[in-house]
């Protein structure tokens, strides 16, 4: 076992390799990169126990930090995983499509019309209108109007992802998602 005590600023290629853990070729192949510091030559070697701590504490805060990014990727690929599927469920289980009349079809297309008006779009609103809009059959969004339909998609495309880079979280990324779903499917 290695005395920290007993070393004074430098150590041999064993203590070294010992503190950290790692075999003497690893250790010249430090050196040779310039991580740890050395003097002498051959059996005469010796190593900045400075340079070697170090290394030591820089390894492990290197593992631990890729460490942490790995979980917080593997979070975050979770969470998208989540709101797919959150997205399939909401297209699936949205109930059954809704045909709508040529009464409602002219009472939407002048809630679109007055909706496109607008300067800004509410996420609230964008989140009701995603809801909504994919709820009606192709027919009935046809029936709206194919252009005012996908320009109001776009506006309401642009308006959440204004509020997703303000406050991005998975769930509010589906309001996007399920808009681009409708976009699809009229287009």
């Amino acid at each position: 076992m290695l005395d920290l005590e007993r070393i004074n600023d430098y150590l041999t290629s064993d203590e070294a390799s010992q503190l950290l853990g790692c075999s003497k070729r690893t250790l010249r192949r430090y050196s040779s990169q310039g991580l740890v510091s050395k003097v002498g030559r051959g059996k005469s070697t010796r190593y900045s126990l400075e340079s070697i701590v170090f290394l030591k504490s820089s390894k492990s805060r290197t593992k631990f930090d890729m460490i942490h990014a790995q979980l917080a990727s593997l979070a975050n690929t979770q969470q998208l995983i989540l709101t797919r599927l959150s997205l399939i469920e909401s297209i699936f289980f949205s109930g059954p499509k809704a045909d709508l009349s040529k009464d409602q079809m002219s009472h939407i297309k002048s809630a679109v019309k007055e909706l496109l008006s607008q300067d800004i779009i509410s996420f609230e609103e964008c989140k009701d209108w995603s809801r909504d809009l994919i709820r009606l059959t192709k027919s009935s969004l046809l029936g709206i109007g194919r252009r005012d339909v996908l320009t109001l998609i776009d506006r309401l495309i642009i308006n959440a992802e204004t509020h997703l880079h303000s406050s991005p979280k998975h769930e509010d990324r589906l309001v996007v998602d399920r808009l681009r779903w409708v976009k699809s499917f009229v287009e």
